[in-house]
C-alpha cells in the first residue's frame, strides 16, 4: 500500500469525484502531500492517521498541488470517523481547515455537498459553529462565523446550496434551509439562484422544498427566472409529464401558448392520454361571463338585424329598376331586371344574397344565445356570429360597389372613388378584425375555436371524468 501512495505522489491520481468540481478540469496531484497521509485520507482508517500525527501535527496543513487539504479529501470521500476523529482531537484546527479553499476555490463544505455526504455536512457546520468559550459573545461570534463558511463561494460563485441542488441532494438542501435559509437568495456568477439550478437539474422534490421557504431567489441568467428554466427544460418526468403539462393545468394559456408555438414537449402524457383536458381547463379559466357574452350578444343582433333588413328589401329594388310595357302590349321580359344580362348584376345578386343568409343565420344564433347556461357553448355561439356577422356587412358592401358599377357604367370618374372606398373598408376590417388580433396574440388567437370545441368535448364526455388538474399529482397511477 505504501508502495502505491508512492506511486501516486509522483504522477497523477485522477478521481471523478474531484474533477466535478475543478473549475480548470485539473486532476488531483499529491505531490505536495505526505503520501502517508494522503493514503490516510482517502481509505479513511484512523489507525494510519494516529501515528502521523503524533510525529507532527501541523502535517495536516499539507495539501496537494490543487491546494486540496486532508480535509477537502476526506469529505470527498466520505470518512465520518475520520474526520470526526480530527473534530475530536484538534477542534481549533479543523476549523481553521474548513475555510480553506482549493484551486477551484472549494471548502471542504462544497465537496461533502456535492458529494452528498449530510453526516459530513452537519460535522462540519456544527464544528464551525461551537466554540470552546461558554461566552455568549463567543459562541455568537462562533455561529457567525459558521453562517460565513456556509456562505463562502468557489471561483464560480457557487456555494454549498448550490452543489447541493445541481446534485439533487434533497436531504441536504433540507438541512441548509434550515440552517441558513438565505444561501437561497445567493446567485453565482452567471445570475443563478439554487432555485434556478434546481429546475435545470429537473427534481421536483428539490424544487418544492425551496419553494417553501419564506426567502427565495427566483434569479436566473440575463434577467430568466426559474419559470423559464422550467419551461425550456423538455424532458418529462417519471411519469412522462413534461412543463407542457403542468402549465395548462394551472390555467397560464399565455404560457401555454408560448409552448404551443416553439413545439417545446411530447403532446400525450404519461398514460397515452392527449392534453386534452389540460388544454381545456387552461383555455376555459380564460373566458368571460356568460352575462358578458350576452350583453355583446346583443349589439351583434342589432346589426345583423340592420344588414338583414337593407339587404332583403335590396332584392327587391334592384339597380336599373324593371322591363314594363304599356297595356296594350304583352312582353316576356316584363317585371324583370333590366341589368340582369350584366355580369356585375350577377355579383350584386350573389352579395346581397350572401349578405342577407349570413345576417339571418347570425340573428338566429345570437337569439340561441341568449338561452344558453354553458360557458363554452356560449363562447363558441359568439364567436361563429362575430365572425357571420363581419362578413355579412363586407358581404354587403361588395354588393353595393357591384349595383352602383353596373347603374353607372359609363361613369368612371365616379365608380373609380366608390369602389376605391370599398375596397379600404376590407382592408380596414382586415387590419382591425383579423391582423392586429394575429400580430399581438398569434398563437391564443389561433387556438381559441378549436380549443373551445375541445373543452365542450371534453365537458360532454361522459369517460373523461373530472375536468381539472388534479391527475397530473396522482403518481401511483
Amino acid at each position: 500500500m505504501n508502495k502505491l501512495c508512492r506511486e501516486r505522489s509522483e504522477y497523477t491520481h485522477i478521481d471523478p469525484m474531484f474533477n466535478a468540481g475543478d473549475a480548470d478540469g485539473l486532476a488531483l496531484q499529491v505531490t505536495g502531500m505526505d503520501h502517508r497521509l494522503f493514503e490516510a485520507a482517502t481509505l479513511g482508517k484512523v489507525e494510519l492517521l494516529e501515528p502521523i500525527l503524533e510525529e507532527n501535527t501541523d502535517v495536516l496543513q499539507q495539501v496537494t498541488t490543487n491546494k486540496e487539504t486532508f480535509i477537502h479529501i476526506a469529505a470527498g470521500y466520505g470518512h465520518y470517523e475520520l474526520i470526526k476523529f480530527i473534530l475530536i482531537r484538534y477542534p481549533i484546527l479543523l476549523r481553521v481547515l474548513l475555510s480553506k479553499a482549493n484551486l477551484a476555490g472549494d471548502t471542504p463544505l462544497h465537496i461533502a455537498a456535492r458529494a452528498g455526504h449530510l453526516h459530513i455536512l452537519n460535522l462540519l457546520i456544527g464544528c464551525a459553529k461551537n466554540s470552546q468559550s461558554s461566552s455568549w459573545r463567543d459562541i455568537e461570534t462562533g455561529r457567525a462565523e459558521a453562517t460565513e463558511i456556509m456562505r463562502k463561494r468557489n471561483r464560480k460563485k457557487d456555494t454549498i446550496m448550490h452543489e447541493a441542488a445541481r446534485n439533487c441532494h434533497l436531504e441536504i438542501v433540507i438541512f441548509l434551509i434550515k440552517e441558513d435559509p438565505e444561501l437561497l437568495c445567493i446567485i453565482n456568477d452567471v445570475g443563478e439562484s439554487p432555485l434556478h439550478v434546481a429546475v435545470e437539474a429537473g427534481k421536483l422534490d428539490v424544487i418544492e422544498e425551496m419553494l417553501k421557504a419564506e426567502h427565495c431567489s427566483y434569479k436566473g441568467p440575463n434577467g430568466r427566472t426559474a419559470l423559464h428554466a422550467a419551461l425550456i427544460y423538455k424532458k418529462p418526468d417519471d411519469n412522462r409529464r413534461t412543463p407542457l403539462h403542468f402549465v395548462s393545468a394551472f390555467g397560464l394559456a399565455l404560457v401555454l401558448s408560448t409552448l404551443l408555438h416553439v413545439s417545446i414537449a411530447n403532446p400525450r402524457s404519461y398514460n397515452c392520454e392527449t392534453l386534452r383536458k389540460e388544454i381545456s381547463y387552461c383555455f376555459e379559466n380564460q373566458l368571460e361571463s356568460i352575462e358578458s357574452y350576452k350583453k355583446k350578444g346583443e349589439v351583434l343582433l342589432v346589426v345583423a338585424t340592420l344588414v338583414a333588413t337593407v339587404t332583403f328589401a335590396a332584392g327587391f329594388t334592384m339597380p336599373g329598376g324593371y322591363n314594363q310595357t304599356d297595356d296594350e302590349k304583352v312582353d316576356k321580359h316584363e317585371g324583370m331586371a333590366v341589368l340582369q344580362k350584366k355580369k356585375k348584376f350577377e355579383e350584386f345578386v350573389a352579395a346581397d344574397t350572401l349578405a342577407l343568409f349570413l345576417s339571418t343565420g347570425t340573428v338566429i344564433l345570437l337569439v340561441r344565445l341568449q338561452l344558453m347556461r354553458g360557458k363554452i357553448p356560449a363562447t363558441i355561439t359568439y364567436c361563429a356570429s362575430q365572425l357571420a356577422t363581419a362578413l355579412a356587412v363586407l358581404s354587403m358592401i361588395q354588393a353595393f360597389m357591384a349595383g352602383v358599377t353596373v347603374t353607372l357604367d359609363k361613369e368612371r370618374n365616379l365608380i373609380y372613388p366608390i369602389c376605391l372606398l370599398g375596397y379600404y373598408i376590407y382592408v380596414l376590417a382586415y387590419v382591425l378584425h383579423f391582423g392586429v388580433i394575429k400580430l399581438l396574440f398569434p398563437m391564443s388567437y389561433r387556438w381559441r375555436l378549436p380549443v373551445y370545441i375541445l373543452s365542450w368535448m371534453n365537458r360532454h364526455d361522459p369517460s373523461s371524468g373530472r375536468n381539472d388538474f388534479s391527475m397530473l399529482f396522482r403518481y401511483n397511477e
